[in-house]
C-alpha cells in the first residue's frame, strides 16, 4: 500500500496530524494547569478537540464529498497549522481553547477527506488491511508523541515547541500537494445518498445543508444506523473505564496505558493483516465481548500486574471495529464516503471524550473500581442489545 504514492502521501499525513495534536494537547494541558491548577479545565483542554469533531461531523462534513479533495485537505492543513503556532503567542485563556477547538473543527473535517480518499485510493477490498495500518500506526505514534511531549515540557518552552508543530503539519501540507492526485468531487453539493430514494429539495445547499442532509439520511437507514451506534458507543464507554487508570493504579497506570495501547495495535494487526474478511466476521461478537468482560473484575481490588494483563487481553477487543468500518463502507454510497467515514471518525472520537468525563465524575461517586466495572457492563450490554440488530443488517 505504501508504494502507491497517493497512499503514502495520506499515511504521511495522518503521522503528522497525531504527532503534532497529541504532543500539543498534552503541552496545552500542562499550560492550562499551571496557569489555573483546575482539573475541570485541564481536562477540557485535552478533550475540546473531540467535542469540535462533532461540532463538524454535524455542520460541514459534507466537504469531505462535495469540494475537490486536494485543495481543500490542503488549505484544511494549513489552516492547523496556524491554529497551533498561534498557540505560541502570549494570548488569554479563552482564546487558547477558541484555537483548540477550531483546531479541533478542522481537523476533523481533515479525516473525513482521507478516509474517504484511504476508501478510494485502496478499494474497499482493501479497506480493512488499511484501516488497520492506519489505527496501528495512530497508536504507536500517539505513545510517542505523549512521551516526547512530555520531555518537551521539561527541556522546551512554548513558542518553541509550537512554532515546531505548526511547521509540521506545514509539512503535511506539502505531503498531500505532492502526493495526492488532483480529483474532482464525489458528489455535487446538496445531494444526498439517492440508493435510498431521497432527493435534495434544490440543486445547490450549502455546505451546512448538504451535511444535514446527508447525516439525516445516514442515521434514518437501519444499516448505517446500526453500525454507528456499535462504532460509538461500546468503545466510547470502554475508553471511558479506560480513563480511570491513572485514580485506579496510582503510579503503575503507565503499564496498563502502555498495555492497553498494545493490545490495541496487536489485535489490529493480527485481525487487520492475517484474518480473512469471513474470519473477521465470525469473531466480530467475541470481539466486543471482550472488549467489555475484562473490566467488570476492576471493581475489585486487583493487583497491578493482573490489571495490567487484564487491560492488555480487553483491548484486544478494539481490533472488532475494524470488521464494522468494513461493512460501513459497503453501505455506503462512494460519493458520501468521506462524509460517512468523518462521521464515524468524529461521532466516535467525541463519544469518547465525554464518556471519560463521565467516568470521572462517576468515579467521584462511587470509585474509580467501581465506576470502571459499571462502564464495562454498560457497554457488554450495548454489544449484546446491537448484536441481533447487526445480524439482521447483515443478512439484508
Amino acid at each position: 500500500m505504501l508504494r502507491d504514492p497517493q497512499f503514502a502521501g495520506l499515511f504521511l499525513t495522518q503521522v503528522c496530524t497525531v504527532l503534532a495534536t497529541s504532543v500539543s494537547g498534552l503541552y496545552l494541558g500542562t499550560i492550562v494547569n499551571e496557569e489555573t491548577g483546575s482539573p475541570f479545565l485541564t481536562s477540557f483542554a485535552i478533550f475540546a478537540p473531540s467535542l469540535a469533531n462533532l461540532v463538524s461531523a454535524a455542520s460541514l462534513m459534507s466537504v469531505a464529498d462535495t469540494r475537490a479533495p486536494r485543495r481543500t485537505m490542503t488549505l484544511l492543513q494549513v489552516g492547523i497549522a496556524v491554529t497551533i503556532g498561534a498557540q505560541a503567542l502570549p494570548v488569554p485563556l479563552w482564546a487558547r481553547f477558541a484555537l483548540l477547538l477550531l483546531s479541533g473543527a478542522l481537523t476533523a473535517l481533515s479525516a473525513g477527506i482521507r478516509l474517504g480518499l484511504v476508501s478510494l485510493t485502496v478499494g474497499r477490498a482493501g479497506y480493512a488491511p488499511a484501516r488497520s495500518l492506519l489505527n496501528l500506526t495512530n497508536g504507536a505514534v500517539q505513545v510517542t508523541g505523549y512521551a516526547f511531549g512530555a520531555l518537551l515540557v521539561r527541556v522546551a518552552n512554548a513558542p518553541t515547541v509550537f512554532c515546531a508543530l505548526a511547521a509540521l503539519m506545514a509539512l503535511a501540507a506539502v505531503a498531500v500537494v505532492l502526493c495526492v492526485r488532483r480529483l474532482p468531487p464525489r458528489s455535487p453539493a446538496g445531494r444526498p445518498p439517492t440508493d435510498a430514494g431521497t432527493r435534495s429539495a434544490r440543486g445547490t445547499r450549502s455546505a451546512l445543508g448538504s451535511t444535514h442532509a446527508v447525516n439525516a439520511w445516514v442515521l434514518r437507514q437501519p444499516r448505517t444506523r446500526v453500525l454507528l451506534l456499535a462504532l460509538w458507543v461500546p468503545n466510547g464507554l470502554v475508553v471511558g473505564a479506560e480513563s480511570l487508570f491513572i485514580p485506579y493504579a496510582g503510579t503503575h497506570a503507565g503499564f496498563l496505558l502502555a498495555a492497553g495501547a498494545a493490545g490495541m495495535m496487536v489485535g489490529d494487526l493480527v485481525v487487520g493483516r492475517f484474518v480473512s474478511r469471513r474470519g473477521r466476521g465470525r469473531i466480530n461478537v467475541a470481539q466486543r465481548l471482550l472488549l467489555a468482560v475484562p473490566y467488570l473484575f476492576f471493581v475489585l481490588v486487583l493487583p497491578w500486574q493482573l490489571a495490567t494483563v487484564l487491560a492488555f487481553v480487553a483491548s484486544l477487543g478494539f481490533s472488532a471495529s475494524l470488521h464494522l468500518q468494513e461493512r460501513l463502507v459497503e453501505a455506503t454510497p462512494d460519493e458520501r464516503a468521506g462524509q460517512v467515514q468523518g462521521l464515524e471518525a468524529s461521532g466516535r472520537t467525541a463519544g469518547q471524550g465525554v464518556c471519560a468525563l463521565a467516568a470521572g465524575a462517576l468515579a467521584e461517586l462511587v470509585g474509580p473500581g467501581a465506576a470502571i466495572s459499571v462502564f464495562a457492563t454498560a457497554s457488554l450490554a450495548v454489544t449484546l442489545v446491537l448484536s441481533p440488530l447487526l445480524r439482521r443488517s447483515a443478512s439484508d
